[in-house]
């Protein structure tokens, strides 16, 4: 008889193999049909949030938009967005689900990055929980000079900085 292995609460009824496979599954969003391909250890990794569909509602997009998604997991965001404006190169819209936990010196970085990169005139769209709201507010309004939100629901707020 081996040692005993110590039993850490790992997943059991599924193989390794099984765990490192795509998670795929289709969405809808802003009447585009898309597939996508996600994994263990990102945010929402099996649906779209409805923070995401939250912010996506709220973006103004037309064809021929830049656009950069930025930190966004496996791409809901970008890859809506790309999809209804295909024409995109460099940055007029970057649009974020920004991770809850980022801290202070990471959101400070990722804000003054994606000003950095939008033309003048450009949007930072922003889906945050809604217990961050204020914290956004701050930051985005020290970063951009202003701060608009887009839509608040009980979980999530949407909002935008724009570039002067």
């Amino acid at each position: 008889m081996g040692p005993k292995r110590p039993h850490f609460g790992i997943i059991t009824h599924m193989t390794i193999p099984e765990l490192k496979a795509d998670i795929v599954f289709e969405a809808r969003l802003r009447d585009q049909n898309l597939v996508f391909h996600s994994t263990w250890g990102l945010f929402s990794p099996k649906q779209i949030d409805e923070g995401t569909r939250l912010l996506l509602d709220h973006i103004d997009v037309v064809p021929n938009a830049r656009i950069l998604d930025l930190g966004c997991g496996y791409g809901p965001l970008g890859l809506t967005l790309a999809k209804l404006a295909p024409a995109g190169q460099k940055f007029d819209i970057i649009v974020s689900n920004v991770p809850a936990k980022i801290g202070s010196e990471l959101l400070s970085i990722f804000l003054h990055d994606a000003y950095a990169h939008l033309n003048p005139g450009g949007a930072l769209y922003i889906v945050t929980i809604s217990g961050l709201k204020d914290y956004m507010k701050r930051h985005l309004t020290d970063v951009f000079g202003n701060y608009d939100k887009l839509k608040q629901s009980k979980t999530y707020t949407a909002a935008v900085g724009i570039k002067s």
